[in-house]
């Protein structure tokens, strides 16, 4: 291999240094960024983050960061899931630490590009061919960090997943190459060795890397590559003298992926599945999609090389590819990849950054651009493919402007990479717009992929959201007339329905969707609530339980379900639909208090004080729970904590229940004066309350005020002339008085209107006998 030492490459080292582009990385992302820090949540945002209640913690510990890690949708991705943890623990769902931690990611990952490159471009097996490889890796690494097709790794926060696990597969790699090494400077010199330690470094980086997602399988094999055509030179003697190790490295992932992806069964099972059913991705068999993705490799090369705005989309509409003929460019698009390809093996001692280069890119969309039932077309499967592009572009600049030997040609080339600069930062910033909120995006989408029913579907959720009905349900119908069997859209549109008060069409939605899909557990859901709406008791319960078979994990359907049952009146079975509500989600405010409330009918008292005692947990300013507790421990005479309770419920809401609650402990602890500043509170707030009358007429008494006393009563009957406990009271302060008759008439009026009641029966005898205590009654 010929060494390039031509005078024109230390122009291109001044105009552009290691130092100048390392500096421009972080400043120019950072620009271009700018506008995405407030960007909203997008699509499988929500199901990862903002549904996902295994990453919103509440405190942080081993055992909440593995649950968050391992019981999210997509437990192979723990690490992603627990940094969402960690963002969630320190800024709940604001969306601008979840963009923050993405651009620092998108940030340490083109310094590893930086770093990678040069590992490359500098290594003894080029012999010197890369001109000033610390300049060429910087700029290939500001290019890659300021390119648009990485707004969708960026700024949509649930492929941090994307970035996070290119991030650790490229730290993984730099440092199995120091490790390498090391182990070849020590087999020269004889030394102990020292690289198992970067090793195993390596293999933590692996780990966390294949923890984010799946795409680090691929790097035991760019190892090998890399290790084959820079450590061994591509010759075969010294390829066949490192098989063992290549083939012990294969054997290792290989056994470590498939228990990892296949599960149990033999099968690419959960991860499938579950990727399936969170992308909605149809069915293409595996030769068709073989064939179509053989032409999205190529297109993708096309965004890289002109990444438009107009030409970036989040929901790509790409034709299947059905025959090599239909459409003629799969054959095309084939002959040209096997070309490539061929190129790549020819290359292989030659020219050995071509192959690498070539196979790196291809190799790193194996797993996703073959038969995996994935989307066809997503602009973040570049993230790390893309490395290789633009490593072959600066070099390719570089390498021409040295052949040129002129200073007009040096020129020219740093007028291209300038312009490639601020045309990539540009656009970059220009569509980072567009994913500004949901509005924004999927009206971009639809308008790029107009015949894309998904699109259209998340369209009409988010003009749903903002409560612009009529544009939601023209957007739904939209998508049933690309997809008429699309269930998802029949629940979303009655959703709708339901919203504008055209029940009658919401429930034809749902039964619609049941109809297509019979697990459609939101539509059995909503059919369910409209049920409850109407009072429909059985038919809500019917379809609650429906949908708590499919989705039995979902506390939401088991606490409406457990709501309906009771007003069935089927209490047990209600306490045991809240409980397993409460099982799933600890923190389920209103499934804690009905929960209580049903205990309380059964006379439990102990369990709903707890189960008050865990909304007060939830959300300590809840005035209800607080007067509930406080009539609880009431109840069990803890008169002290009856009285914080009622304070704090006073405190938060001061409304005539609570006032006269607070009256009633004040009285039982003696504290007359006090009551009396509670039971005026109470009528203060609510003149008509009579038992708070009776109460302040009581406590006037014991404080020997008579005539409040008396008005108290008097005022009590004015508002309730039939009420026997008045009576009863005003006939002991009339007799207090010394009018006897007066006392005995309001006695007798006690007993008509309450013949049953004995007090003033015994006080009407005792009359004749005034040494005998005449009793009085309070109304607690």
């Amino acid at each position: 291999m010929n060494r390039l030492t031509l005078s024109s490459t230390p122009i291109i080292a001044t105009l552009f240094s290691r130092s100048g582009c390392l500096v421009l990385i972080p400043l120019l992302t950072l620009l271009i960024y700018s506008n995405t820090w407030n960007a909203s949540f997008h699509l499988d945002d929500d199901i990862n983050i903002v549904e996902n209640r295994a990453i919103q913690i509440k405190t942080l510990d081993l055992s909440t960061l593995l649950q968050a890690g391992f019981r999210s949708p997509l437990p192979n991705r723990f690490v992603a899931n627990i940094t969402f943890a960690l963002n969630y623990y320190f800024g709940g769902l604001h969306v601008s630490g979840y963009h923050g931690v993405n651009y620092l990611i998108h940030l340490g990952t083109a310094f590893l590009v930086f770093l990678f490159l040069y590992e490359i471009f500098s290594c003894k097996a080029l012999r010197g061919s890369v001109p000033f490889p610390e300049v060429a890796a910087a700029m290939a690494a500001l290019l890659w960090a300021v390119h648009p097709i990485q707004t969708q790794s960026v700024t949509y926060i649930v492929q941090r997943m994307n970035s996070l696990s290119a991030l650790f597969y490229l730290l993984a790699f730099i440092l199995y190459i120091q490790g390498r090494k090391r182990s070849e400077e020590e087999r020269l010199s004889g030394s102990r060795s020292k690289a198992g330690y970067w090793y195993l470094g390596a293999a933590v980086a692996a780990l966390m890397s294949l923890g984010s997602k799946e795409i680090a399988i691929t790097l035991p094999l760019m190892i090998i590559l890399y290790d084959s055509l820079f450590f061994c030179g591509g010759e075969g003697s010294k390829i066949r003298k490192a098989a063992p190790a290549y083939s012990a490295l294969v054997v290792a992932a290989g056994l470590f992926a498939l228990l990892y992806l296949w599960g149990a069964n033999g099968t690419f099972g959960p991860l499938q599945d579950a990727l399936s059913r969170q992308y909605g991705v149809d069915y293409i068999p595996w030769d068709l999609r073989l064939m179509t993705e053989s032409r999205v490799l190529l297109y993708y090369i096309s965004l890289l090389l002109f990444p438009h705005p107009s030409r970036l989309n989040l929901d790509y509409d790409f034709p299947v590819s059905y025959s090599l003929l239909n459409p003629p460019t799969t054959l095309l698009s084939f002959l040209t990849l096997l070309g490539l390809l061929s190129m790549a093996a020819l290359s292989w001692k030659k020219r050995p950054l071509l192959t690498f280069f070539i196979l790196w890119y291809f190799g790193n969309l194996l797993l996703e651009s073959s038969v995996l039932q994935l989307d066809l077309v997503f602009e973040h499967r570049l993230y790390l493919p893309s490395v290789a592009f633009f490593a072959g572009l600066t070099l390719s600049l570089l390498r021409w402007a040295s052949a040129a030997s002129s200073k007009w040609a040096t020129l020219l080339v740093s007028g291209v990479l300038v312009s490639l600069i601020s045309l990539y930062s540009f656009w970059t910033g220009e569509r980072n717009h567009v994913w500004g909120d949901e509005i924004t995006l999927w009206e971009d989408t639809v308008s790029k992929s107009p015949q894309k029913a998904r699109a259209y579907k998340a369209l009409g959720t988010a003009y749903a959201e903002e409560g612009r009905l009529d544009e939601a349900i023209e957007a739904f119908l939209t998508a049933l007339r690309v997809n008429t069997k699309y269930a998802k859209v029949h629940t979303n549109l009655g959703v709708a329905y339901y919203k504008k008060g055209r029940t009658g069409e919401a429930i034809s939605e749902f039964k619609r969707a049941i109809d297509i899909n019979e697990r459609d557990a939101l539509a059995y859901y909503n059919l369910a609530n409209i049920f409850t709406d109407q009072g429909r008791w059985d038919d809500a319960v019917e379809a609650y339980q429906k949908a708590a078979e499919i989705l039995p994990l979902e506390p939401m359907i088991r606490h409406n379900l457990a709501y309906a049952l009771n007003r069935k009146g089927m209490r047990h079975e209600a306490i045991h639909e809240y409980l397993e509500a409460i099982r799933e989600e600890s923190d389920m405010l209103e499934s804690h208090k009905n929960l209580a409330a049903l205990y309380l009918q059964q006379e439990e008292t102990d369990e709903a004080l707890r189960h008050y005692q865990e909304a007060n947990r939830i959300q300590p300013d809840d005035p209800v729970v607080h007067r509930m507790m406080g009539l609880l421990y009431k109840k069990q005479k803890l008169f002290d904590l009856a009285l914080r309770e009622f304070e704090k419920a006073a405190q938060l809401a001061p409304n005539a229940t609570t006032y006269y609650q607070l009256g009633t402990i004040l009285d039982l602890k003696k504290e007359s004066n006090k009551a009396i500043q509670a039971y005026r509170k109470a009528i203060e707030r609510d003149p008509k309350m009579v038992e708070a009358y009776i109460n302040l007429g009581v406590a006037y008494q014991k404080n020997g005020q008579l005539d409040l006393s008396m008005h108290a009563f008097l005022d009590a009957m004015r508002l309730h002339p039939d009420l026997a406990e008045a009576h009863n009271n005003l006939g002991y302060l009339y007799q207090q008085e010394g009018l006897v008759e007066l006392a005995r008439l309001e006695y007798r009026l006690a007993l008509r209107f309450r013949p049953d009641w004995e007090l003033p029966r015994i006080n009407l005898m005792q009359l004749q006998d005034p040494l005998q205590k005449i009793a009085f009654h309070p109304e607690n």
